[in-house]
């Protein structure tokens, strides 16, 4: 016989609200009101403008903590066999102090995506439509990465 649902569910919040759990953008929750109000880096090229966008559902703007995100994304292809072509790609970012213009915070994260190439008489031609959405699948991955690292390491820098 299984334990009902609501037992379960009872018994995780207990657990959760025993060991110091509590949201990050509560009221109050230091973390995420740093994180609230960094300012996000201009974008330079269309897939930093995606990167960008997707950071800014993560990072809500419109305060100011003093804070600005300055981040550096590199994308690489690579093809595989059976005309798959995976893209690489990183993103290195920092959080400046805008009045010292001190790095308070570094990092970097990883990830790949995948599409499909199209078989022509002429030889393989990239299908433009699935790179476009391998690189949007990416930019959104390296995104959730690097405000879940932000996340982390101002959890870690807390007393």
């Amino acid at each position: 016989m299984r334990p009902p649902l609501s037992l379960i569910v009872f018994l995780l919040a207990i657990a959760l609200a025993s060991c110091g759990f509590s949201p990050v953008y509560q009221s109050g929750n230091s973390i995420g009101e740093g994180v609230r109000g960094i300012r996000l880096d201009d974008p330079k090229n269309a897939i930093e403008f995606s990167f960008l966008h997707k950071l800014q559902r993560k990072i809500p703007q419109g305060g100011d903590s003093g804070a600005l995100l300055t981040y550096n994304l590199t994308l690489t292809e690579a093809s595989l066999v059976d005309r798959r072509v995976e893209i690489r790609g990183a993103a290195v970012y920092s959080i400046v102090d805008t009045a010292s213009q001190q790095v308070t915070l570094t990092g970097r994260v990883t990830s790949t995506a995948g599409y499909s190439t199209s078989t022509t008489f002429s030889g393989i031609m990239a299908n433009e439509p699935s790179r476009d959405d391998a690189i949007d699948r990416l930019t959104e991955s390296l995104a959730q990465a690097v405000y879940l690292q932000i996340l982390a390491k101002l959890a870690a820098t807390q007393p």
